[in-house]
């Protein structure tokens, strides 16, 4: 199971309430903001730790994208906050 997979299923337990398609929206956004900071493949969060790096690679973008790339992290954050120990490697 890839690291998208298991941040799915985890988003899924950890807020019930939100429809796949949000979730789908949410990780393809943590994947690009993975990218936009120069990684390959996205295989964890450990990006976001240096938050300059990540609101400037965002900061080009429009107010609307730019709320829902922050509010895709903190639902990632949320759940994984919930669960810390379920992706450690």
């Amino acid at each position: 199971m890839t690291y998208y997979d298991t941040l799915f299923q985890l988003i899924k337990i950890g807020k019930p309430k939100l429809k796949e398609s949000s979730i789908k929206t949410y990780l393809s956004n943590m994947k690009k903001l993975s990218q936009f900071v120069g990684n390959d493949n996205f295989v964890n969060i450990d990006f976001l730790r240096d938050k300059d790096i990540v609101m400037e690679s965002i900061s080009n973008k429009s107010d609307n994208t730019i709320k829902t790339y922050l509010a895709s992290i903190v639902t990632v954050l949320t759940v994984l906050n919930k669960y810390p120990t379920v992706l450690i490697e």
